[in-house]
């Protein structure tokens, strides 16, 4: 099945420069500009959560030079972008990186298929995922893919990062309600993940 990140999802990152705030809400969402974490490389950090869970939540870097683009091509009283092609929603390039590093992550974990008799998604471990897992421990960094790091913090929360370090996808589930990691791609896959349509 190929999935994507909805590309709509770009706007919400361009409304926080517009807004010049650092936290803005869109629906149940939540969008923030931070300083950089001292685990990411440089410049501000966006993020993307949810107000109702903490399934997941999505960090991606941008550098000094990329922010400067940005805010000097919004209009100081309108608040719009003078260039509609110098934002985010239009950066290929970075909405092909986010959307690659998620959906990576996304199916190195998961199968997640469409049967046609039953009209019905199911969702399962990739055996795969589940071989390279076998006797992690916390703390533990291991490498799914070229460029697909996984970090286990606790029992109820993974990490994943890319070589870089520029991009992060964090999932969180209760593992005392029976919860696991597939309950977070699926509230991932609710969220912002649409399926493609050719």
């Amino acid at each position: 099945m190929n999935l994507s990140i909805d590309r709509e999802v770009m706007r919400w990152f361009d409304s926080l420069f517009k807004s010049q705030n650092d936290v803005i809400s869109i629906n149940n969402f939540i969008c923030k500009l931070d300083d950089y974490d001292k685990g990411m490389i440089g410049g501000k950090v966006i993020s993307l959560g949810k107000y109702s869970t903490n399934y997941w939540k999505l960090e991606f870097n941008l550098s000094d030079s990329y922010l400067l683009r940005l805010k000097k091509n919004i209009h100081p009283l309108f608040n719009e972008y003078f260039y509609e092609e110098l934002t985010l929603y239009n950066d290929d390039n970075m909405f092909t990186t986010i959307n690659r590093f998620v959906i990576r992550v996304f199916n190195i974990v998961a199968d997640y298929e469409y049967d046609v008799r039953e009209e019905a998604y199911y969702i399962n471990y990739n055996r795969y995922f589940v071989e390279l897992c076998r006797g992690i421990s916390y703390g533990n960094v291991i490498k799914l893919d070229y460029d697909v790091l996984m970090l286990v913090n606790s029992d109820d929360n993974i990490v994943f990062f890319n070589d870089e370090n520029t991009i992060k996808l964090s999932l969180r589930f209760d593992a005392e309600m029976g919860e696991d990691i597939l309950d977070s791609l699926l509230d991932l896959r609710k969220s912002i993940i649409t399926s493609k349509i050719y």
